[in-house]
């Protein structure tokens, strides 16, 4: 077998063993740098131009100055949308350890509002937010621990990993992916 044969397989096996999904169910991503030059991107790391597969998915950044005079409007609209009312109830999801979860119920003190800007997804406005119930996996109830409260579905995650699951080196995740509303919606499911 040539080398260069053997190079593309193993390339092609380490490619398979990337596409798998993460702790969320999410595939892995790329993320390239580049600059648009004579209509064409340019890798800002190698200086070469980014060569894309057919009907690749990318998302493109770039200061509101550099957008069109017709687009600029679109791109700069903000709007505001209350998707919770006061005294909802969200179920966040924390992993604990390997297939161990503790289920999180929250509670809204405030309405929960999402703010969109231009044609980015929508996010989540600050929220007083707190820990009403915490259960296990095999719907146990956890006694005795601290409050938790947050104006920030973030911080709450945060918090609640620091306190049960201390193994962990990071103590993050996409909220809109570990957060459900009380009928299984994730979060993810009301932004706009």
């Amino acid at each position: 077998m040539n080398s260069n044969k053997f190079q593309e397989e193993i390339t092609e096996l380490n490619r398979s063993q990337e596409l798998k999904f993460d702790f969320f169910g999410n595939l892995p991503t790329a993320e390239i740098e580049a600059v648009y030059k004579n209509g064409k991107f340019i890798d800002l790391e190698t200086g070469n131009e980014v060569v894309l597969k057919d009907d690749s998915h990318v998302k493109i950044k770039t200061l509101l100055k550099s957008i069109s005079n017709e687009d600029f409007k679109r791109h700069a609209n903000v709007k505001h949308k209350k998707v919770l009312p006061v005294d909802s109830f969200l179920i966040m999801k924390l992993p604990i350890k390997t297939s161990v979860f503790y289920f999180l119920k929250i509670k809204t003190h405030e309405p929960l509002i999402m703010v969109k800007k231009g044609n980015k997804k929508s996010i989540c406005m600050p929220c007083a937010f707190s820990v009403v119930e915490i259960v296990n996996c095999n719907n146990k109830k956890i006694e005795n621990y601290d409050p938790i409260e947050s104006t920030s579905l973030n911080q709450i995650f945060t918090q609640a990993s620091m306190k049960f699951s201390e193994n962990y080196k990071s103590h993050t995740a996409n909220i809109y992916n570990c957060t459900f509303l009380e009928d299984t919606t994730p979060l993810e499911g009301l932004r706009f």
